[in-house]
């Protein structure tokens, strides 16, 4: 009997699986950024959770639609977007090389300090002060 042929897993699949939006809220709510920008992740956080983290460009990270549904205006969520960006929560094209006259793409990521430690790495939260010896 022959074997069934296996496929490997599209790039889609595998930034599905890599993305958990748990983590990434938590990351977000850790960091240093302003509240703003911590409403602004938050939505994008919603909208990215059926997206595997990845919003395509046009989507609902149009500072406009993002305005309406913070209640920050226009240019607080270009500063927010701007924030989250610089803290490593987001990535976006460059402006320089982004050729379309639509909103860009955005991918939801973690920054260096929130990823996961290495399997069989170390621990990286602290250690529990009420823990039995």
């Amino acid at each position: 009997m022959a074997e069934p042929a296996r496929t490997a897993p599209t790039p889609a699949a595998l930034r599905r699986s890599m993305f958990d939006r748990h983590r990434w809220e938590r990351a977000l709510l850790s960091s240093d950024v302003s509240i703003p920008a911590r409403a602004v992740g938050l939505v994008l956080a919603h909208h990215a959770a059926t997206t595997a983290g990845y919003l395509q460009p046009g989507g609902p990270q149009c500072p406009d639609h993002l305005a309406r549904e913070t209640h920050i205006s226009p240019a607080g969520v270009r500063r927010a977007l701007t924030a989250l960006e610089d803290a490593g929560l987001l990535t976006r094209p460059d402006i320089h090389t982004w050729r379309a006259r639509r909103v860009w793409p955005v991918t939801l990521t973690l920054p260096p300090a929130a990823r996961p430690a290495e399997a069989g790495g170390e621990r990286t939260e602290p250690p529990n002060p009420q823990a039995v010896s």
